[in-house]
């Protein structure tokens, strides 16, 4: 029995000196940090280093900027189409005085979709037919020495101003010099799509029937082109269609181009003003390809 006592005192003694080797925390030691809801929720991977008692006053919040736009336009729309490419054609001829071109230009890569198939078929009619042009007028060159030794070129780039919510606005930048001319020349073609509809957009399906939408645009751009003194030719700005017809859809607004020699001198180059939504909200029309452009 003295034995058995003795042997139970001693596995009590054991234990009472393990349990004063264990450190519990103390109720105000801070706990380990944490990963904010709102960082796991970002598109990109984020590495969060926190000093071990320290934490941010304020989480990190995403807004709706830091995502990508959706690639789902409709549900008729495959997402897995809506891929741009970038495509370049080249063209030289060496006959005197001779003429090379460089065409880089938009297009979904085979689309089935009918909608998409018929924005690339615009593009590829903007791009023939001023090649085609261009081809013709530098064939029709002599080879004098009048006209001077070089060749004509002419040079194609795109920039896409607008890619969201089934509408697509594109800027094409083309810089021009024929044989024989005392410099190059620039202008802009533009086409703006509506691929749900699978149609291009003109400048009158923007505004309400019966708005007088080009005095509206004109007196905003002569107003701010004025105050910066970059209209030296007034003309150029008045409110006539053909004064208006490079224009590109971008989040905030209408972007209005003038070409050399529109509203100014070669040498002021491409003049540009953008039209804000919010000036010509009462006359937009909502219904269409704009109004999802608008929405919130």
């Amino acid at each position: 029995m003295k034995q058995a006592l003795k042997s139970l005192f001693m596995v009590g003694l054991l234990l009472g000196v393990m349990a004063c080797q264990i450190n519990f925390p103390a109720p105000d030691d801070d706990p380990l940090p944490t990963i904010p809801l709102e960082t796991m929720a970002s598109t990109e991977p984020a590495t969060v280093t926190l000093p071990p008692t320290e934490f941010p006053t304020v989480a990190p919040t995403i807004t709706a900027t830091n995502f990508p736009p959706t690639l789902t336009i409709d549900p008729v729309l495959d997402a897995s189409q809506l891929m741009l490419e970038s495509r370049t054609h080249t063209e030289e001829n060496s006959t005197l005085p001779g003429y090379r071109l460089s065409s880089t230009y938009p297009v979904f890569t085979a689309p089935i979709d009918e909608r998409l198939t018929n924005f690339n078929l615009e593009v590829e009619e903007i791009i023939v037919n001023m090649e085609a042009s261009f081809r013709t007028d530098a064939n029709a060159i002599p080879n004098d020495p009048n006209f001077g030794p070089n060749q004509s070129i002419l040079d194609i780039q795109y920039q896409v101003m607008y890619f969201e919510r089934g509408v697509i606005s594109i800027y094409f930048n083309i810089s021009l010099y024929m044989s024989g001319a005392a410099h190059p020349n620039g202008f802009s073609v533009v086409l703006n799509y509506d691929l749900v509809e699978g149609a291009r957009i003109n400048m009158v399906d923007l505004f309400l029937s019966g708005s007088n939408y080009l005095t509206a645009l004109s007196d905003y751009c002569t107003t701010n082109l004025a105050s910066q003194g970059r209209l030296e030719f007034p003309a150029g700005a008045l409110p006539d269609e053909v004064n208006y017809k490079s224009w590109n859809i971008t989040p905030t607004g209408l972007r209005i181009t003038f070409d050399p020699y529109q509203v100014g001198p070669y040498a002021m180059g491409f003049q540009v003003v953008d039209v804000p939504y919010a000036d010509l909200s009462s006359i937009l029309r909502l219904d269409g390809a704009l109004g999802r452009v608008m929405a919130p």
